[in-house]
């Protein structure tokens, strides 16, 4: 079992890649790179940039095109490693 001085600075670390302010750099630039009203930003963890789609075609075009959405993101924020989409509302 780790010991709570070896687990702080990984929640603190946790906790600051989920700022408002990163939250937001990362919607603008999703708007910037993609420019698709139809999509939002639904979170970034582990590397897992999760896009929500409007529709299922939408979706699919995005996958056809995430290679080369990903690399534009990875230049801003190379923490970037993966893109999920997933259909919603």
């Amino acid at each position: 079992m780790d010991s709570i001085k070896n687990i702080i600075p990984d929640v603190i670390q946790s906790l600051s890649e989920r700022s408002p302010q990163n939250d937001l750099k990362i919607q603008r630039l999703w708007d910037q790179v993609v420019n698709d009203q139809h999509t939002k930003v639904v979170g970034f963890q582990d590397g897992i940039l999760n896009i929500e789609v409007d529709n299922n075609s939408r979706a699919y075009k995005l996958k056809m095109r995430s290679r080369k959405i990903l690399k534009d993101l990875q230049e801003d924020i190379p923490e970037i490693k993966q893109i999920f989409f997933r259909t919603g509302k």
